[in-house]
């Protein structure tokens, strides 16, 4: 019952995690598969598996740091690691985007040279 009362925020939550678990490894996989000749394939999949099975390692070890540094243990404390938290996912947002476009950049210029 409890869950039919809020139902906004359990949908929320359904939705956020199906999208950590499905929808980033869906996109990752498929720009991988865009930018991968077939004969290097092979050679570079289990290393694509391997780095992204680091990422969560990582961004565990940079929150634990982030948390660390907080001085205070209060809302306003909190509130600071939050927006701290939110640029460091903003800064590596944008290095997504930037290495995305390089990448697909790189596929379209190696495609034009094969032709």
């Amino acid at each position: 019952f409890f869950l039919m009362r809020y139902w906004s925020f359990s949908l929320f939550f359904i939705v956020s995690e199906l999208w950590a678990s499905a929808g980033v490894p869906l996109l990752f996989w498929q720009c991988a598969n865009d930018v991968t000749p077939m004969a290097q394939a092979k050679r570079f999949y289990p290393l694509f598996a391997v780095t992204g099975n680091l990422a969560p390692i990582v961004s565990g070890k940079v929150m634990s740091k982030v948390i660390s540094l907080q001085k205070t243990k209060d809302d306003i404390g909190f509130g600071a690691t939050l927006k701290k938290l939110a640029v460091i996912k903003a800064v590596v947002g944008l290095g997504i985007i930037f290495i995305y476009r390089n990448v697909y950049a790189m596929a379209e210029e190696r495609d034009r040279k094969e032709r």
